[in-house]
């Protein structure tokens, strides 16, 4: 999985439709959340995730079901 600045590198500020990123090269994206691979400093059980219906970065109980991007 992604870090979650990997993850945050990839959304497209500059789409006024969702999903916010570039559907092009990420034509299988949905409009919904996907988890990083960082854990939240704060809270240990906790792990970033990025929501690309409008590109903002959270942080949640890593027992939430969340879809994930792969990367090589």
């Amino acid at each position: 999985m992604p870090t979650i600045k990997e993850l945050q590198s990839i959304v497209d500020f500059t789409r006024s439709a969702s999903p916010k990123i570039d559907t092009t090269y990420f034509s299988a994206t949905q409009s919904d959340y996907y988890w990083s691979a960082s854990i939240s400093v704060g809270a240990m059980a906790d792990a970033w995730y990025v929501d690309f219906d409008n590109g903002s970065a959270f942080t949640e109980a890593r027992t939430n079901a969340h879809l994930v991007r792969c990367v090589r």
